[in-house]
């Protein structure tokens, strides 16, 4: 378990300089709907169909990243399995009383760990549900080299869905930046998943985070959408990261393309119906 380093005015004025020597890190974003129930609530595990077609759309599309946060998982296990195949290692928050409760879970490459920032070892940040029972809690680590050498402290979200959710998140992301204060570390960070941002969602939250002396800015991306069917679309995935960090960011598959008639992943109805209504989102970070 990797304890608290507090950061310092002098290690902040030194902390960017110590960064630009470092190489990047390639993370992602990518919310796969209902996994382990074939993208369906009403599904059991023996359903779940899609693992071939995730394996080869994330290979083409996503092989390069070396960290990356899921959403809406509801079979971990299976995830993992599957993850192995890229020579990723897994890790959540302790289980959930809901049966079908969809989990937040980072895989990363096997030259990294990530490591509990809590006391007792555990994952969540159980701030991150301001207070209510039914959202879910964010997951919450260090990032670090194989020596264990910290690199990136992650929060990965899945913050309250729909449209007439926005006071509801806006409170979450409230509790999720004081806790970042309370609990400050010297390392660079990310807060990155499926925000469910709505409207201006992204923008309000970036203001609740700038306010936050850690100032995280919105890593923001140039496509439109990361979520997308025949009858919504939307930018719900985002990350936020620390405002001296350079990045790139950019959306795979075919959330924003404008002829969405092509063959297999590149045609709409194949891609919600093998993979998810969530596009991944890719970001280059300089380290």
């Amino acid at each position: 378990m990797l304890r608290h380093i507090f950061i310092s005015s002098f290690a902040l004025l030194l902390l960017p300089f110590a960064i630009a020597c470092s190489s990047p890190l390639s993370i992602a974003t990518f919310n796969i709907e209902y996994y382990g129930l074939a993208g369906n609530s009403t599904g059991t595990f023996k359903d779940e169909y899609r693992n071939p077609f995730l394996e080869e759309f994330m290979k083409d599309q996503i092989g390069e990243a070396q960290v990356i946060v899921f959403q809406e998982i509801v079979d971990v296990p299976a995830l993992g399995s599957l993850m192995a195949k890229f020579n990723m290692t897994c890790r959540t928050y302790e289980k959930q009383a809901t049966e079908l409760h969809q989990y937040v879970v980072l895989c990363h490459k096997q030259e990294f760990r990530f490591e509990s920032l809590r006391e007792d070892g555990l994952y969540a940040m159980e701030e991150v549900k301001a207070g209510n029972t039914h959202v879910r809690p964010g997951l919450w680590g260090m990032l670090q080299d194989r020596e264990g050498h910290p690199i990136l402290q992650i929060v990965s979200v899945h913050l309250k869905a729909h449209k007439d959710g926005t006071a509801l998140r806006l409170e979450q992301i409230k509790a999720l930046s004081h806790k970042l204060e309370k609990d400050r570390v010297a390392y660079p960070t990310i807060v990155i998943g499926d925000f469910n941002a709505h409207n201006n969602d992204k923008d309000e939250f970036a203001k609740i985070f700038a306010l936050n002396t850690s100032k995280l800015k919105l890593a923001s991306y140039p496509q439109a959408n990361s979520y997308r069917t025949y009858e919504i679309s939307g930018a719900y995935d985002q990350a936020f990261i620390s405002d001296y960090l350079n990045f790139k960011a950019e959306v795979k598959g075919p959330c924003n393309l404008e002829n969405q008639s092509g063959k297999r992943f590149l045609n709409l109805d194949f891609y919600n119906r093998t993979i998810s209504d969530h596009c991944p989102v890719l970001y280059q970070i300089d380290l």
